[in-house]
């Protein structure tokens, strides 16, 4: 499933757009955004796959949006959608790579070809072998020796100063830097594939670098054959995860690392066939703090191996206050319940995700998998069986009904209430 993210600044088309995409046969988790604040929003916190916006903003025009997105997630997809015909923006369009521009009067079946036409490039993409051969060939990547020993007696709980005064780690040089703390990341195989093993372990080291942007700085470890280790820090030449006095923004360095995780886990599985679980460190840490942290990781996926999905992102951080789940169906209803308790709010694949500690994509497959059903369709049905006791309450007005289930208004609940029974929300209150 890809992400789309629909900007314009008429929410009435946004919605129509959304309502649109949201209906057809292509698997997309649709996101909106009405101004460039939002959009900032979004594309700092999760990966887009495909953005389909407006070439002209009342903040900033379409073109330097996709600048900032494209910094972002370069490899993100753009449709613009305009009123606009002039032949500049076209081709200021065009010279940013951008797939297609199309005018806000063309039907809809224009504007679902043009999307289905950039899946369909996605899925080429996915599919594309050289990103595993490349991980294959490119054995040179592989830690040199005397860093590969420094990473692991830090990581068997060597004081970090007591490391680097000592021969012959004292003339190493790395990617980050050693006086500040770091965010810890584990990742785990859950299902392997067929080949080598070690050959895979390092095929994911190089997808995972290839996927993480200058935004990043790394040093990476395979340890004990089993855990593969990344120590890592807000690049320092980019300032795009720095707080207003310069220092580094670990909230929002991890949010990003957090959703590009999601694209390293979905190319594994489609490149080299293995599943693999990431935990995060749930606040950056000093060197010293690592060796405890990626213990306390290694011990949870122990115990709950074989109890949750084989592709997870675990923050640690956040288990002290999530409860415990074991098994398929436990945490299936974990999930209801969690839908079920919030059906006024915005109920988004993420969110929904972080509950069961996957990635949206493999959330929204494994979903189904267990269920048989679509978890909008879950989410929808249990809406209505809400707004439907609701109704039976004479002291619920419709619009404080649909203000309580989450609707934009009271016409959209009207028109998803119709749709779901064929009555509108007064007519089947008055069949009671």
């Amino acid at each position: 499933m890809y992400r789309m993210l629909i900007i314009d600044d008429e929410p009435a088309i946004v919605k129509g757009l959304v309502q649109l995409f949201s209906e057809s046969e292509m698997e997309l988790d649709v996101w909106e955004a009405t101004s460039a604040y939002e959009v900032m929003d979004i594309i700092q916190q999760v990966k887009v796959d495909l953005v389909l916006s407006d070439i002209r903003m009342p903040e900033i025009n379409g073109l330097q949006l996709i600048d900032e997105i494209l910094f972002y997630w370069p490899s993100c997809k753009v449709i613009f959608l305009t009123g606009y015909s002039e032949f500049e923006y076209a081709y200021a369009a065009f010279q940013k790579n951008v797939e297609n521009y199309i005018l806000k009067h063309e039907d809809d079946a224009t504007l679902l070809a043009a999307v289905q036409a950039v899946v369909d490039k996605l899925d080429a993409e996915m599919k594309n072998e050289a990103l595993l051969e490349q991980a294959l060939k490119e054995t040179a990547y592989v830690q040199p020796l005397i860093k590969k020993q420094f990473l692991e007696a830090l990581l068997l709980g060597e004081p970090l100063q007591e490391l680097l005064s000592r021969e012959p780690f004292c003339s190493l040089t790395f990617r980050i830097r050693t006086d500040l703390p770091v965010i810890l990341l584990s990742g785990f195989v859950t299902k392997w594939g067929e080949g080598n093993k070690l050959h895979a372990y390092h095929s994911i080291q190089r997808i995972f670098t290839t996927a993480m942007t200058s935004l990043l700085a790394a040093e990476e470890l395979l340890f004990d054959n089993s855990a593969l280790v990344w120590l890592i820090q807000p690049n320092p030449d980019s300032q795009r995860l720095t707080l207003p006095d310069r220092t580094p923004d670990w909230k929002a360095a991890a949010a990003y690392l957090k959703g590009m995780l999601e694209s390293v886990q979905n190319s594994c599985q489609a490149t080299l066939g293995v599943d693999v679980s990431f935990m995060i460190s749930g606040t950056a840490l000093s060197w010293n703090e690592v060796h405890q942290e990626l213990e306390k990781m290694k011990s949870w996926i122990g115990k709950n191996d074989g109890l949750t999905p084989t592709m997870t992102i675990v923050d640690m951080g956040s288990l002290h206050r999530k409860e415990p789940v074991q098994g398929e169906h436990a945490l299936i209803e974990k999930i209801h319940r969690f839908i079920d308790e919030r059906l006024g709010e915005d109920l988004s694949l993420i969110k929904m995700a972080d509950v069961a500690f996957m990635n949206p994509s493999y959330f929204s497959r494994y979903y189904k998998q267990q269920t048989g059903r679509n978890v909008s369709e879950y989410i929808q049905t249990s809406r209505l069986k809400e707004a439907k006791a609701m109704l039976a309450d004479s002291r619920w007005k419709v619009q404080d009904i649909a203000q309580r289930l989450g609707f934009a208004s009271p016409s959209y609940f009207a028109i998803f209430f119709k749709k779901m029974t064929g009555l509108t929300p007064q007519e089947f209150r008055e069949r009671l």
